[in-house]
């Protein structure tokens, strides 16, 4: 694992309660390079979206699934490695709270597609569900 879970969480949780949007900023940035790069690899999206999934889960995310249905793009993490060490940490929450794995999607999803997308975590694993789901609506690939 690249990113240890912990120590971001304890180090996020003031910026996930004031502005989370922060949040979703530096993930979305921290992979830019590396999604630029690996969107001109590959000759299928297929491709790209397995290998997405390959990265995020080596990065120390969590296990990803990554599915493009017909106008929506739906990410899947379990294990949400962040979400349960926000739950080791602090307990339970009653919103979201993986607002950098959130950008971290968006941003690698969107060189994939080619197409400007936004994730929003709709199921979260530290609000008790049983793994963290995001969404991506209005996707035209």
């Amino acid at each position: 694992m690249l990113l240890n879970a912990n120590v971001l969480i304890s180090a996020f949780k003031e910026i996930i309660e004031k502005d989370p949007t922060k949040l979703f900023e530096l993930g979305y940035k921290a992979f830019g390079v590396i999604s630029e790069d690996y969107s001109a690899r590959f000759s299928t999206l297929d491709k790209t979206l397995n290998f997405i999934e390959k990265v995020a889960t080596a990065a120390g995310i969590g296990r990803i699934k990554l599915t493009l249905e017909s106008n929506r793009v739906i990410a899947d993490i379990n294990p949400s490695v962040f979400a349960e060490a926000y739950i080791n940490l602090f307990n339970t929450t009653d919103k979201p709270i993986c607002y950098f794995s959130s950008g971290v999607l968006s941003r690698m999803v969107s060189s994939a597609i080619k197409e400007e997308i936004k994730f929003t975590e709709v199921n979260c694993v530290a609000k008790g569900d049983q793994s963290c789901k995001f969404l991506a609506e209005g996707v035209n690939s």
